[in-house]
């Protein structure tokens, strides 16, 4: 999969990353499954893990639904959303990628874009849907999160296609540790920090501008011509890209950029990455874990939060932030 933006023209891909990219769309069409009836173990661990691992955005998605106070079926719904967000009919993987600093994606050929945009679009696809059929609402608001958490991990904030096939390619160990032996690594993270209001996000408790870094105030005025043109980079922060909503892409913002700071492996580095690391070591990988999951988590429940207000505009709902749901 190959990196592109918005605003150059993609470059050649190799015949050989194309073929990688074919066998990929294969091997990630596992099909849903009902929560409590994961697929078999042989199946989560056929390949190499090409993004985050499907069973991790089931639980991060389930740990930030029980957090914010979902009700057991609104949980259920949110994280099978995020499961199914890697096993679409046609694959959506070449939209699971969104370099913040540039624009740039991956490319693939069953369709490609930043994953802000499609983020964008199946939020409000789950508004749309939420007075006429609440199941599929919420399950879309899943697949829409799911974008949200594959801007923690490092590749994914990076473009960086990790293409992978039985350990040969672009791999990236940071995925593939999360992934191994039944997801340990991810379990062992959930089971020390389990679900709880401390982990809950009003949405609204954003940073404003002046609250940025000024790394990021500086990063926000280099890329403010890349999305849309802005004069300034506050301008960017505060209005968001055209045709996005600027609370998302705040918080897909934030994600990406906490990832940033970390390596994504594979055969380039990228600029930006701040706690540089041996990709083989456990304790690094572990560090990263460590501080980018309870970010996801976070912004998890800020996005549902969210998604709650914009039913609410609609509907005759009161949104209370922390409601005892």
């Amino acid at each position: 999969m190959q990196k592109r933006s918005r605003v150059s023209h993609p470059k050649q891909i190799t015949m050989i990353k194309f073929l990688w990219v074919i066998l990929l769309t294969i091997s990630t069409q596992i099909p849903a499954f009902a929560m409590g009836t994961p697929p078999p173990t042989e199946e989560i661990d056929s390949n190499d893990q090409p993004t985050l691992p499907d069973l991790t955005h089931q639980y991060l998605a389930l740990h930030a639904a029980e957090s914010h106070g979902n009700t057991p079926n609104q949980a259920s719904w949110i994280s099978q959303g995020a499961y199914d967000e890697d096993h679409q009919f046609i694959p959506t993987f070449g939209w699971h990628s969104w370099d913040p600093d540039n624009g740039e994606f991956w490319w693939s050929p069953t369709g490609d874009g930043p994953a802000l945009e499609r983020a964008n679009m199946l939020f409000f696809e789950a508004v749309d849907l939420y007075l006429t059929d609440q199941t599929a609402s919420w399950m879309k608001l899943g697949q829409s999160l799911h974008l949200l958490q594959d801007m923690s991990t490092p590749a994914h904030a990076h473009a960086d296609s990790h293409a992978c096939i039985g350990g040969i390619g672009d791999c990236d160990s940071y995925e593939t540790w999360l992934g191994i032996d039944d997801l340990t690594n991810t379990w062992n993270w959930i089971n020390n920090n389990p679900p709880g209001l401390n982990w809950d996000m009003i949405f609204t408790k954003r940073p404003d501008w002046v609250d940025l870094s000024t790394d990021l105030n500086n990063q926000l005025d280099g890329a403010n011509l890349e999305y849309g043109g802005y004069l300034t980079g506050e301008q960017l922060w505060v209005l968001g890209p055209p045709d996005i909503d600027p609370v998302l892409f705040q918080l897909m913002y934030l994600m990406a950029e906490n990832s940033d700071n970390y390596n994504s492996g594979g055969w380039t580095e990228y600029l930006g990455e701040v706690y540089n690391g041996d990709l083989d070591d456990p304790i690094y990988l572990a560090e990263m874990r460590d501080v980018l999951l309870p970010i996801a988590v976070k912004y998890s429940t800020a996005w549902i939060d969210y998604f709650e207000y914009r039913v609410g505009i609609q509907d005759e709902f009161v949104y209370l932030p922390f409601i005892i749901k």
